[in-house]
């Protein structure tokens, strides 16, 4: 009887045992991150799936996969897959599985997957038993790099969620080498990770099984297909800050993910420093499909007096029905003011007179002037060299580094 301990290590994992010991082995071996391409991008692929089905994954944005992770010392025939607990599995239960969905690295091969029946004790996995399994090979197209394809693999038997079913562990098979990334994921989310590899002694493991690892902030990219979709679920998804002018109602964005079978209308109500207002009928003047996180613009008042504010957005109801979805509601903050702000953007740019590339940085910034108007402003410093007779010693820009260029910040933060 296997048993794997379920915790979480900086470093890849593995944990083998009997029913009476076990022991923790720290592979030297971290998960690598393919480097995206310069100019890569490809548009989110669109669930396939009938009205009936739903997917099922570890992050709301369903279609999105931005990484592409391998674990080059360890190559060979592997599977990689991730553990759904009964956390996850509750909400659908009396549904059936009747697929898997996952995204798989450019000019990259799977051959099959699997679905792994697991059993607990205190908190531990004690048992693995093949619950479903299919040979169905599935290719990416070759493709820039950190880019590749969505696929579907449909089982013959449909899995029954039942609270007989404590955990599952769902995977797919893939090919390893020292140089590629076969697997994808989506960055600022999480899931349970585990790989099946043969990992020898001198790498830190004991031989052919099921190691867990952590890849740090990335989720993996798969998903189960559910049969017997509801039909009115949405979770609003949280909001974060929003102003309204005092005495106005202001249109606001926020992301619903469909749950159900259709999303046609919402009713909703809008607390604000826990005082929740009248329910309110938004008619979405139509079908805005399943499976997909739409962004709706919902109305919402200003608080009476100006202030920065708790508000929370409950879903009450979708189509004229009682929303099914337990978490049916999302929070950010409500900031009223007399008057509204504009915002601005400050682009700092490190640039220099003998910078051969600078121009490109030039070309960026007066694309992003006729974009966004008055609302942009463009700061250029001569970091690139020192024999620069511009070369600014006097102010450093967090995050800017000297000697890189083109390169530019946006409001001291994020890195471009």
């Amino acid at each position: 009887m296997k048993k794997i301990l379920l915790s979480a290590f900086a470093m890849l994992l593995a944990v083998t045992a009997n029913a009476q010991n076990f022991t923790v082995e720290k592979l030297q071996s971290p998960l690598g991150v393919q480097t995206e391409a310069f100019g890569a991008h490809k548009a989110p692929a669109k669930v396939k799936v009938a009205k009936n089905e739903r997917v099922v994954g570890f992050y709301d944005d369903i279609e999105t996969c931005d990484n592409y992770l391998g674990l080059t010392t360890v190559p060979g025939n592997n599977k990689i897959g991730v553990l759904f607990t009964a956390k996850e599995l509750t909400p659908y239960y009396g549904k059936k599985i009747v697929g898997v969905r996952f995204n798989l690295a450019q000019g990259e091969t799977s051959t099959g997957i699997v679905i792994e029946n697991v059993k607990f004790k205190n908190n531990e996995i004690s048992e693995l038993k093949t619950l479903a399994t299919s040979n169905k090979s599935v290719t990416s197209a070759v493709g820039p790099k950190n880019t590749g394809e969505w696929h579907e693999v449909m089982f013959d038997n449909k899995i029954e969620l039942s609270s007989s079913i404590e955990g599952l562990l769902v995977g797919y098979n893939y090919t390893q080498k020292s140089n590629n990334y076969p697997f994808g994921a989506k960055s600022n989310a999480t899931s349970p990770l585990f790989i099946f590899a043969n990992v020898p002694a001198s790498g830190g493991g004991h031989g052919e099984d099921w190691y867990q690892l952590n890849a740090g902030d990335k989720a993996l990219a798969i998903q189960l297909i559910l049969e017997g979709a509801t039909a009115n679920s949405v979770l609003p998804l949280d909001f974060n800050k929003t102003y309204v002018p005092l005495g106005t109602t202001k249109d606001v964005t926020v992301k619903l993910n469909n749950k159900g079978s259709k999303l046609t209308s919402i009713d909703y109500t809008l607390t604000i420093d826990g005082k929740t207002g009248a329910e309110q009928h938004l008619d979405l003047g139509k079908d805005y499909g399943a499976n997909v996180i739409h962004e709706v613009k919902i109305p919402f008042a200003a608080a009476s007096t100006n202030g920065e504010y708790p508000a929370t957005l409950t879903i009450t109801k979708v189509n004229g029905e009682n929303n099914a979805c337990e978490e049916n509601s999302a929070t950010g903050t409500l900031i009223t003011r007399t008057k509204e702000f504009k915002k601005y953007a400050v682009v700092e740019e490190n640039t220099g007179t003998n910078c051969p590339w600078c121009v490109r940085g030039h070309a960026g910034l007066e694309m992003m002037q006729k974009q966004y108007g008055d609302q942009f402003i463009a700061i250029a410093w001569h970091y690139f060299d020192s024999a620069d007779p511009m070369y600014n010693t006097n102010y450093k820009v967090p995050k800017l580094s000297h000697g890189a260029a083109p390169q530019a910040v946006v409001t001291a933060a994020q890195v471009l």
